[in-house]
């Protein structure tokens, strides 16, 4: 080998080397990146989620839906329907708007919420994307146009929420909805509690078809004082002096002061830096009227807030939500489970006493409760069995529980429903009102008194009394029901007008649940407009068992009878009355139970008018459902 060729031979060896030495640090960095994607790809980053986790966030937003939805997502699962785009007017008559906001015709779109044939207090969700802080402590301005027309409007709510780090809503406003025809801008302000944030909107269904709510032109942004995101269009400094150190004229005096369409809708005020329309790079000002010469401002670009990289979405491994009606059942609900970038529900196989106890705990509504049965139609992925979370001895979260296995073959009319017990337990409710009967013929009959303390006592001065009314003060006063809604008195007593107008349905546990006002009169009440009633007293008795699981039920008699009487509902404090009889067949509804352990024996019993009494069947049912669940059929 000449010297040449050895010398070829040791700079080949060296390159060799060098390259393994290469190929082989590639390979490590390779690996430590593999880790890092797999820790992501397990944690639920980078798949597609409805929290559009890997879609970089942004300074702001704004859309006004004539296109799409601008990147505003519906929420699955977790709540029970979806809002609507719609353009012109909604198919519900006497509620919702005509057109939209931004073009005040039927060509521009907007996003709604539909009520017809949907159960009273239950809701649609719908989250922006996601957004960016520009600074610490920045506040963030949200404003929007919404439309509330109809008798029946409810609530319409804006929450800030921080998926990548937690499950919680924070309550931003309650908007108070003014029924009317016509848009109403609101606005709100929050300073967020992370970096990236998104933004909730959540419209609640009133109690009739007539509750529909509409939202159009909605834009996030933070107020930028001390920096600028963009090309400076939100930029709301008072920066008056330009890079060179030129004093700024007055927008008033330039081009520019009625021709400004600066999204974040803060003008042009006095000789502060701005940068209408969007025309350069970053904010700037007129520093000559002569020439119209103008300056960019010396205002630093906004630097990002660094977002934090959790080990997991929504705050664990498999978090979960209590998906509940707040109008009609507070403490019943669905529990779902984030899984795979989606909600989804849980199998109630292997559902235990220590696991209800812990989500009850985690969703804040006491430490225990019982399972309970489907209140609506589920639906979406069912990611798990019950049996397999698997909750460490000392664990107080469910959050915090592990998942041994995920998958189940369950369809979702089994899925994990839980009634959480009020820790506070339940005691009969105070009344207001108390009533009395005055100047009859016994103890049975005469003039409805009503007292609210030993110096506020009077009648009731109602020319709307009827039955209904008559039925809940008997019973009230402890009798069956009331055989009607007139009696004689004494008419010569002064007759202090206490309530001037009452409004029963007849199964109210008392008065003070009717719809009724205060008198403001002195003036004495009239004999032909007092109320009176003659009440019913309790007859043949019968007591039976029953195995119940739910807030109330109804009773369903299949023989004819007048009345009946249930009593002693351990924490139902109160009776139902018979409100219809039809064919030999009578329906009394008996006021939801507050609280009590699941699957008691509770000791009922009933009292009849009539000897001839066949079946007696009892069924509880859900508020605004029309399926009734057998729990008794029995022969006395």
């Amino acid at each position: 080998m000449d010297h040449l060729t050895a010398k070829l031979a040791s700079l080949l060896l060296v390159t060799l080397m060098f390259l393994s030495l290469s190929i082989n640090a590639s390979h490590d960095n390779s690996h430590q990146d593999s880790n890092r994607l797999d820790r992501f790809k397990r944690s639920g980053f980078t798949i597609p989620s409805v929290y559009n986790f890997s879609v970089p966030s942004v300074y702001s937003t704004s859309c006004n839906f004539d296109k799409d939805t601008c990147g505003w997502n519906q929420l699955q699962v977790v709540d029970y329907f979806d809002w609507i785009r719609n353009n012109g007017s909604t198919p519900s008559y006497n509620t919702g708007p005509n057109n939209d906001h931004t073009y005040g015709n039927e060509t521009g779109y907007y996003m709604y919420i539909e009520a017809s044939a949907k159960t009273y207090g239950i809701f649609a969700d719908m989250i922006s994307p996601p957004l960016l802080s520009p600074a610490t402590g920045a506040t963030v301005r949200i404003s929007f146009y919404y439309y509330a027309y109809g008798s029946t409007i409810d609530e319409l709510s804006v929450y800030a929420i921080y998926p990548r780090y937690e499950t919680a809503k924070y309550l931003l406003s309650n908007v108070t909805l003014i029924s009317r025809q016509a848009w109403i801008l609101k606005t709100v302000a929050f300073i967020p509690k992370y970096a990236d944030y998104q933004i909730l909107i959540r419209g609640v269904v009133g109690n009739s078809y007539t509750s529909d709510i509409a939202i159009d032109d909605i834009s996030i942004a933070a107020i930028e004082t001390s920096c600028y995101t963009g090309n400076g269009q939100l930029y709301k400094g008072t920066n008056s002096v330009s890079a060179s150190g030129r004093i700024c004229h007055q927008w008033s005096f330039t081009n520019y002061s009625s021709s400004q369409t600066n999204i974040s809708g803060n003008g042009l005020p006095y000789n502060y830096c701005r940068n209408p329309d969007g025309i350069h790079d970053k904010p700037w000002c007129v520093t000559n009227l002569t020439s119209y010469q103008w300056e960019l401002c010396d205002i630093p670009k906004c630097v990002g807030l660094p977002i934090t990289d959790p080990s997991y979405p929504l705050g664990g491994p498999a978090p979960m939500e209590f998906v509940h009606n707040l109008r009609v059942q507070p403490r019943k609900g669905r529990v779902a489970i984030y899984h795979n970038g989606e909600w989804g529900t849980i199998c109630n196989t292997g559902l235990t006493q220590k696991i209800i106890g812990l989500m009850c705990k985690s969703f804040k509504l006491g430490n225990s409760g019982f399972a309970s049965f489907n209140s609506f139609d589920s639906y979406g992925p069912v990611w798990i069995n019950a049996s397999s979370i698997q909750c460490q001895p000392l664990l107080t979260q469910i959050h915090d529980c592990n998942i041994s296995k995920w998958g189940s073959s369950c369809p979702n009319k089994f899925d994990t429903w839980i009634y959480c017990n009020d820790p506070t337990g339940s005691s009969p409710p105070i009344e207001k009102y108390k009533v009395s009967l005055a100047w009859g013929s016994n103890a049975t009959n005469g003039a409805v008194r009503v007292s609210i303390s030993d110096n506020q006592k009077g009648v009731i001065c109602s020319p709307s009394w009827d039955i209904n009314a008559a039925d809940v003060v008997c019973r009230q006063l402890g009798y069956l029901n009331a055989y009607n809604s007139y009696a004689y008195f004494d008419r010569s007593p002064a007759r202090v007008p206490m309530i001037s107008a009452i409004k029963c349905k007849g199964y109210e546990n008392s008065i003070e649940q009717c719809k009724l006002t205060e008198s403001s009169s002195s003036t004495h009440c009239l004999s032909t407009d007092t109320a009176s009633v003659s009440c019913r007293r309790l007859q043949t008795k019968y007591t039976g068992r029953l195995r119940i699981m739910f807030l109330g039920f109804f009773v369903s008699l299949q023989q004819d009878m007048t009345s009946l009487h249930i009593v002693n509902l351990h924490t139902a404090y109160v009776v139902g009355g018979l409100k219809e009889v039809h064919l030999g067949s009578g329906i009394v509804a008996v006021p939801r139970i507050i609280s009590f352990q699941p699957c008691r024996n509770v000791t009922c019993h009933y009292y009849l008018t009539s000897t001839d009494f066949g079946r007696l069947n009892i069924y509880y049912k859900l508020p605004g459902y029309d399926y009734d669940y057998p729990v008794y059929i029995g022969y006395t």
